[in-house]
Formats: C-alpha cells, sequence, structure tokens
C-alpha cells in the first residue's frame, strides 16, 4: 500500500511538472507570435518630420506685484447655470463641505472679470490655501469656525456681509433659488 502511494505520488509530481513546462511554453509561444515585429521603414517613413514648438501659456503675471483674490464660489447644481467669471480664474480649489456638498475657491489676479457669481461664505478648510497663496480672502458670511480663524490667522478678507451694496450685489433677474445663490461681485469692486 505504502509503495502504491509513493508512485502515484512520484507519477503525479511528473504530471504537475511537465504540465507546468508545457504551460510555460505556451505561453512564451503565444507572447512571441503576438508580438509586434517591427517593420521595414519606408522612405516616406524616414522623413524627418517638423518638430512643432509648445507655445508658452502664460496664466498670471509672475513679475506682478497685486496680491490675487481667492474668492468663494457656490457650487450647487441649481445655480451652476447662473456660475460667471469662472473662465478666468488662474486656479479653483474644490473642497467637500458639510451636506456632502463642495464649495469652490476661486483664485483671481491681474484680471478684469466682469462679474464673479455666486459668491458665497467661507468655510476654514480653505483658509490654508488662501494664505497659500496670498490671498485676499472673498467671501459672503462665514461658518462660524472660520469667523474665528480668519482674524486669528491674520487673513486679509473682504465680507459681503459688511459691503453688501458697495463692492457685493444680488443678481435680481435670478429667480426660483434662494438670496445665497444670488450674491456676486466684480473685480473691478
Amino acid at each position: 500500500m505504502m509503495k502504491l502511494k509513493k508512485r502515484v505520488k512520484r507519477k503525479l509530481i511528473i504530471f504537475i511538472s511537465v504540465g507546468a513546462v508545457l504551460l510555460a511554453g505556451g505561453i512564451t509561444t503565444f507572447c512571441l507570435l503576438n508580438s509586434k515585429v517591427p517593420q521595414e521603414q519606408t522612405p516616406e517613413d524616414s522623413e524627418e518630420k517638423p518638430i512643432v514648438e509648445a507655445k508658452k501659456v502664460q496664466i498670471i503675471d509672475e513679475e506682478s506685484k497685486s496680491r490675487p483674490y481667492a474668492v468663494m464660489i457656490n457650487n450647487n447644481g441649481a445655480v451652476w447655470k447662473y456660475q460667471s467669471g469662472m473662465n478666468k480664474a488662474y486656479m479653483v480649489y474644490e473642497m467637500l463641505v458639510e451636506g456632502g456638498i463642495t464649495r469652490e475657491m476661486a483664485l483671481f489676479r491681474d484680471s478684469d472679470v466682469e462679474k464673479i457669481q455666486s459668491v458665497r461664505s467661507s468655510r476654514h478648510y480653505f483658509l490654508d490655501y488662501a494664505l497659500e497663496n496670498d490671498a485676499i480672502y472673498v467671501h459672503w458670511g462665514w461658518s462660524p469656525r472660520a469667523q474665528a480663524e480668519i482674524p486669528s490667522r491674520g487673513i486679509n478678507n473682504i465680507n459681503g456681509l459688511t459691503y453688501e451694496g458697495t463692492y457685493f450685489f444680488r443678481d435680481k433677474t435670478i429667480s426660483g433659488v434662494g438670496m445665497e445663490h444670488k450674491g456676486y461681485t466684480t473685480m473691478e469692486s
């Protein structure tokens, strides 16, 4: 009985070894047959192609002495069609805020944007990014934590609650959404 078990075990080892060799050979053959063999180059292919020079895109003037503005922007789907000025921002941060929604902070510098809409309240999550960019933080209202941290961290800010009617306005042409979605400002303001 013992000899029978040894023979079966030996045959099984041989069978597995032969199978592994055949499998490896099959995989190698498959890879070789399916690999792309370089084709002969035709004279047309060997002609030198002109090098296309990349154009330098200037997003901001690095020599500018002006500070950027970091403007809090609404990102509520109900008012996307009213968003304005975002295409003039040189950078936009988007973050998840309470309730599973997101809010954006658009950075503007040396640009003449007619209307930036819709300006929303600040959140403390964005304060590091305003500081990182040495930006003047523009918002319309604030969360309690942002209200406490903006002055304690020395962040220059312009709040629509203080300057409504002077630098911040409500778009009266928009209907069907709350007043908090209608706030806007301009770079001139």
